[in-house]
């Protein structure tokens, strides 16, 4: 059965050959002279733009055409040579809105030409700017027990570079996360800035060097800080006792600075009907200080 299976396949072979070849050709000759659409996704590019202008806005960055035409037209076509190329030589600032013309691509004349989506481009052309922002650093991680952050100081400005319009609404731009869980010490590092979002931001460097103080934490008891009473609205109120003693903790060199006066010990009984109450003081310190304990707890405040 087998022997018969291959008998007849190399039968004549030549003939057989022949004639599948023949049938490709008739087949490609039926597709090249078949009727085709194509859709095609053509880049949008800008020339001669104006020293010291930059885009700042623009409504699209490709148009699709859709072409018609025999297969063999499309022989000898490469869609990613081709590109809108805008001349914006004589172009003023503000809002524009440019015609795109498809006979500019050079497409083969047999090729006609269905839809093009956008026919126009809205532009937006401003001045290039420059102007210095202040630097936030996102940290993550926690120092190690017993080391407190002290501060972290960018050494250099940043300048961004951009559109005037868009310049005017940043005044900050952010680096990199800083992981401080292993930093025991001040050191100086270097971060990434990161752009705003758009592709018209630039920056002198793309990283900043900052100063990262670090100290040991201490601690520091405050005797005999006076209470202010919130909310008195033409009340008789008695408070006991009328101080609080306040332990704190922070860097060992902002302690030593730290003055009596710099906590605010505040009884808020705004909220407080007529009688005898337990309240606790609400407490308010200096940047980088932490509240480790007040005594008493809670204060005895008398309403009538």
């Amino acid at each position: 059965m087998v022997h018969r299976f291959w008998n007849f396949l190399l039968r004549d072979i030549y003939l057989k050959i022949l004639a599948l070849a023949i049938a490709i050709l008739i087949y490609i000759n039926a597709v090249l002279e078949r009727t085709h659409s194509m859709s095609l996704k053509i880049p949008i590019t800008f020339t001669n733009l104006a020293e010291g202008q930059v885009i700042s806005e623009k409504s699209v960055d490709k148009a699709i055409l859709l072409i018609e035409g025999k297969g063999k037209d499309f022989i000898g076509l490469y869609p990613k040579r081709l590109a809108f190329k805008i001349n914006l030589e004589k172009t003023k600032l503000g809002n524009q809105k440019i015609k795109l013309f498809p006979e500019e691509l050079g497409l083969p004349s047999t090729v006609s030409l269905k839809t093009i989506d956008p026919e126009y481009v809205e532009l937006t052309i401003d001045r290039l700017s420059k102007k210095s922002v202040e630097v936030s650093i996102p940290l993550k991680g926690k120092l190690e027990k017993g080391y407190t952050l002290v501060n972290i100081v960018p050494k250099t400005n940043v300048y961004l570079t951009g559109p005037r319009s868009d310049l005017n609404f940043i005044s900050v731009v952010n680096t990199e996360s800083l992981d401080i869980e292993e930093i025991m010490e001040s050191k100086d590092i270097k971060l990434k800035v990161i752009l705003p979002e758009g592709d018209n931001f630039s920056l002198e460097s793309d990283s900043i060097e900052v100063s990262i103080r670090v100290e040991k934490e201490s601690a520091r008891i405050f005797l005999a800080v006076p209470l202010q009473i919130v909310g008195i609205k033409s009340r008789t109120v008695t408070v006991e006792p009328r101080e609080a003693q306040i332990a704190v903790a922070g860097a060992e060199s902002k302690l030593e600075t730290m003055k009596p006066e710099s906590i605010i010990a505040r009884i808020n009984i705004t909220d407080l009907l007529a009688g005898t109450h337990q309240v606790r003081a609400e407490i308010t310190l200096p940047p980088g200080i932490s509240l480790v304990k007040c005594e008493p707890a809670f204060f005895r405040v008398k309403i009538q």
